[in-house]
């Protein structure tokens, strides 16, 4: 059985990109660190989801709520 590992993407600053004048979350960042991820781990295979798309300081309670939820609907 193939092993496999469940990324979920939240934003943040992983998932961020700078500019000149400022770092804006950036979804395409996330294919960059699965890519970098499955060239240094071989023989896995990657689940990834979107949840959330925003920098973590700007989180609420209720998304914590929603990353849960999600979470739970996982098999």
């Amino acid at each position: 059985m193939k092993k496999r590992i469940c990324v979920l993407f939240t934003g943040g600053t992983i998932g961020s990109k700078k500019d000149q004048t400022s770092v804006k979350v950036d979804s395409t960042q996330n294919s960059l660190l699965i890519d970098l991820a499955k060239k240094e781990i071989k023989g896995v295979e990657y689940d990834c989801f979107s949840v959330l798309n925003m920098h973590s300081e700007n989180v609420q309670e209720s998304d914590l709520y929603k990353i849960v939820e999600f979470i739970k609907d996982i098999d």
